[in-house]
C-alpha cells in the first residue's frame, strides 16, 4: 500500500516539475520575438536578431509638427500667473497695509439693486463679498453688470432678511468664537457682512447652464480693482461662478409636482384656491376630516366605500363646511366692499378657507386684512349672521397651490 501511495506522489511531482517547460515550448512557438536591448555604450551597431528583415525604427523624442493636435514645446501657450517652483512667492499683505478700491465706490441706496422673490428662480451666483464695504463692492459688481454687460444682476444681503439679527447677549463688537452656552442654532451662528451678487432670471436649467458660461467668461472691472492680500495678480474675472437658485423663492415652485387628480376634481367647485392670482393668501378656516376609513371587523370592506359612506364621511362634511362658509363670507358687504375673494382649498386630509391675493408672504396689506377680519369674524358672530367661528391664522401666509395639472 505504501508503495502505491510513494508512486503516485512521484508522479504529481514529475508532472508539475515538466508542466512550465511543456507550455513554454508549446507557446513559444507563438510569439514574437524579442529584440535585444541595444548596447550604445561602444558606439558600435545593435546584434543583428534572427529573421529580422531590418533595424527597428528609432523613436523620436518629440512629435513632428505636422501630426495633427501636435504642439512645438517652444510654441506652446504659458499661464502668466503661474511661477516657476524656483521662485520665491510673496508673502501676504497684511490687512493694515491694504490698498483701498481702484474705483470709486457707489453711495446711492441699495434697495433697488435687492433681490426679490420675482427674480430667477434659478440664477447664477457671480460673485460673494464679505467684509465692512461687502454690500458696496456687491453694489459695484451689481452696477457694471447691469451698464456695461446688459445682464439682470441683485444682491442678496442677508442682514436685511427676517431672523438675521444679532446674537441675544453677546455684543456686536465681542470675538467671533465668543458664545453663550445657553444659545442654539441658528442664534450661535453670527451673521456677518455679507453679500452675494446674483444674476439672471431663468426659467429652465438649461437656461441657467448657458447663462453661467457666459458669466464665467466676463471680466468686470470692479473685480480688478478689489485690494489684494496677494503679492501677485491674482484676477480670474467670474470664473468661480456657480449656479443657484434663488434663496427666496420656496422649493414647490422650483420643481413643481404634478397635481393629484382627486384633489384637481375636489377643488373644481367656484371658490377654487387654483383661482387665485397671488403667492399667498391668508388662511382663516380650517375643517379636518379623516384621511382614512377603517372598519372593526374587515379594513378592505368594500361598503365602506360606496358613494353613500362617502358622502357622509367626515372629509365630505370638512368640504361642505369650508364651502359653506366661504360662499356667506363672498356674500358680505364688507368683503365685496374691500374687494377681496374667498378661496377654498381641499385635499386628501383638511379643507381650507382662504381670503386675498397676495404676491410675498409679508405684503403690508395682509395685516390690515388681519385686523378686519378678526373684527368682521366677531360682529357676523354676535349678529348669528354666521354660525362656523373663524378667524385669521397667525404667522406666516398659506403658500397658494397651484394646478399643474
Amino acid at each position: 500500500m505504501k508503495s502505491k501511495v510513494v508512486a503516485v506522489l512521484l508522479a504529481l511531482f514529475a508532472f508539475v516539475s515538466l508542466a512550465p517547460r511543456a507550455n513554454a515550448q508549446l507557446f513559444g512557438r507563438f510569439r514574437k520575438p524579442t529584440p535585444p536591448v541595444q548596447d550604445t555604450t561602444a558606439g558600435g551597431a545593435p546584434p543583428a536578431v534572427p529573421g529580422a528583415t531590418g533595424a527597428a525604427p528609432a523613436v523620436p523624442s518629440t512629435l513632428p509638427a505636422n501630426v495633427p493636435g501636435a504642439k512645438n514645446p517652444q510654441q506652446a501657450s504659458k499661464d502668466p500667473n503661474v511661477e516657476p517652483s524656483t521662485v520665491e512667492l510673496p508673502d501676504l499683505v497684511p490687512e493694515s497695509e491694504l490698498e483701498g478700491p481702484k474705483i470709486p465706490l457707489p453711495t446711492e441706496p441699495i434697495e433697488p439693486y435687492l433681490l426679490t422673490t420675482r427674480n430667477g428662480p434659478f440664477m447664477v451666483m457671480a460673485r460673494t463679498f464679505r467684509g465692512p464695504d461687502a454690500v458696496r463692492y456687491a453694489q459695484a459688481l451689481v452696477i457694471e453688470l447691469r451698464n456695461d454687460f446688459h445682464l439682470p444682476a441683485y444682491i442678496f444681503y442677508p442682514k436685511v432678511q427676517p431672523r438675521h439679527s444679532l446674537i441675544r447677549g453677546v455684543p456686536p463688537t465681542a470675538s467671533p468664537d465668543t458664545m453663550t452656552a445657553q444659545l442654539k442654532s441658528p442664534e450661535k451662528y453670527r451673521t456677518y457682512d455679507e453679500a452675494a451678487v446674483l444674476v439672471g432670471d431663468a426659467k429652465t436649467m438649461k437656461d441657467l447652464a448657458k447663462l453661467l458660461r457666459h458669466v464665467k467668461s466676463l471680466h468686470p472691472k470692479s473685480i480688478e480693482a478689489l485690494p489684494n492680500i496677494f503679492g501677485i495678480k491674482r484676477n480670474k474675472g467670474l470664473k468661480t461662478a456657480m449656479g443657484t437658485t434663488n434663496p427666496l423663492v420656496p422649493a414647490q415652485y422650483l420643481y413643481p409636482e404634478s397635481t393629484d387628480p382627486v384633489v384637481a376634481r375636489m377643488n373644481s367647485g367656484p371658490h377654487s384656491i387654483y383661482n387665485c392670482q397671488g403667492n399667498y393668501t391668508l388662511q382663516i378656516g380650517y375643517f379636518t376630516g379623516r384621511s382614512t376609513i377603517q372598519s372593526r371587523t374587515d379594513p378592505e370592506d368594500p361598503s365602506l366605500f360606496t358613494n353613500e359612506k362617502l358622502k357622509t364621511s367626515p372629509l365630505q362634511s370638512a368640504g361642505k363646511d369650508a364651502e359653506l362658509l366661504a360662499e356667506k363670507l363672498a356674500k358680505t358687504d364688507d368683503i365685496r366692499q374691500a374687494g377681496y375673494k374667498v378661496y377654498t382649498y381641499h385635499d386628501r386630509f383638511a379643507s381650507y378657507v382662504t381670503i386675498g391675493d397676495f404676491k410675498t408672504d409679508h405684503d403690508p396689506a395682509a395685516e390690515e386684512l388681519r385686523k378686519k377680519i378678526y373684527k368682521l369674524s366677531i360682529d357676523l358672530l354676535k349678529e348669528r349672521k354666521i354660525e362656523t367661528p373663524f378667524g385669521p391664522q397667525p404667522g406666516p401666509l398659506m403658500a397658494v397651490p397651484h394646478n399643474t395639472k
